[in-house]
């Protein structure tokens, strides 16, 4: 009998879960279930971390530059960082806040640099807002996930539990053995198969690893023939090669209410049922609807890879752990689905 293996989806877009989410790790850790995280950038519904790092990047390529401005776009965005470790945290952040402070300053020497220099490729969303200089070669995206990474690990390593231990993992490299010849299917399978080798070298260690969404290293043809990933989507493939050695289950923690059986904004008449129980085809259906792609499941997550491993997905609030949305192969025989 396969041992147990969860794969978990905590979502970033909302700051309350900084703490929330990591405390469900404790529960499987102690029935000796293994589990792996994949976290995005943290952001709150004020404040996008994304969106905030994309208007510094758009900044600095203009013809004539502010050095304050770019101090200020970059010290807005630690600022937001600290708060969230002052404000939900209740231990010592001491060693947090000098690893955020020294991959600020890391960054801002970085920025300096670039706009210094008369070599340099302009960072646009076609190669993820690159910044070059001599030292470094890194994406905005990938900087900022493993800042998050390296954060909700801290986050794990200080529950109440000494025993329950994590580690952030770097995606770096993973892309590197890729060929131009591959197409989707080995793409996604080799992709899968190297970033579930770095879990397991973790896992093994009874060790969690933290994985960040984002996947450094894509290049302009490996990008046209896989879409770019979603903390959802990047969940899903370390999920799939996991699955040939591990009975694994996905995990997506949103702070939607799970999947409903209607929108209840439109539905007045009838009041909308939780689904708890729905097939691959008919979720991903319902994934492809306008905005329930950001809102609900990104589409890329009931990959055929996924339902031809039979996984089954969960869907569900961290806040309300005692109900979700269980996807799977099996069909819902409930017909009715309002009350």
């Amino acid at each position: 009998m396969l041992e147990q293996f969860k794969v978990k989806k905590w979502g970033g877009e909302n700051a309350a879960e900084l703490v929330d989410s990591p405390k469900n790790v404790v529960t499987d850790f102690r029935e000796w279930t293994k589990q792996a995280v994949v976290v995005s950038a943290m952001r709150s519904p004020e404040f996008n971390t994304t969106d905030k790092l994309i208007s510094l990047w758009k900044y600095i390529t203009r013809s004539s530059i502010d050095m304050n401005v770019v101090s200020e776009k970059i010290g807005e965005i630690l600022f937001f960082h600290l708060s969230l470790v002052n404000n939900k945290l209740s231990w010592d952040t001491s060693k947090i806040k000098i690893i955020l402070n020294n991959k600020f300053r890391e960054l801002s020497d970085n920025i300096f640099l670039y706009i210094n220099s008369k070599d340099k490729i302009k960072p646009t969303k076609e190669n993820d807002y690159l910044i070059n200089t001599e030292n470094w070669n890194v994406s905005i995206l990938w900087f900022w996930e493993e800042i998050s990474a390296e954060l909700q690990s801290f986050i794990i390593n200080n529950l109440w539990i000494d025993w329950v231990k994590s580690e952030a993992l770097n995606l770096k490299g993973v892309t590197e053995t890729m060929d131009l010849s591959w197409s989707e299917e080995e793409l996604f399978s080799e992709l899968s198969k190297e970033i579930a080798k770095k879990v397991k070298e973790i896992v093994e260690n009874n060790i969690i690893p933290v994985v960040p969404w984002y996947i450094p290293g894509f290049e302009e043809w490996i990008e046209k023939k896989i879409w770019r990933w979603y903390t959802d989507a990047t969940a899903s493939m370390t999920a799939i090669w996991l699955s040939k050695i591990f009975d694994v289950t996905l995990e997506i923690q949103k702070s939607v209410r799970w999947l409903l059986s209607a929108d209840p904004r439109i539905i007045e008449w009838n009041k909308p049922k939780l689904i708890e129980q729905l097939d691959y085809l008919t979720a991903k259906e319902i994934s492809w609807i306008r905005w329930a792609q950001a809102k609900l499941l990104h589409s890329q997550v009931l990959r055929k890879e996924l339902q031809e491993s039979w996984i089954v997905v969960h869907l569900f609030d961290p806040f309300e752990e005692s109900k979700w949305t269980t996807i799977s192969k099996d069909k819902d025989t409930e017909s009715n689905w309002f009350e």
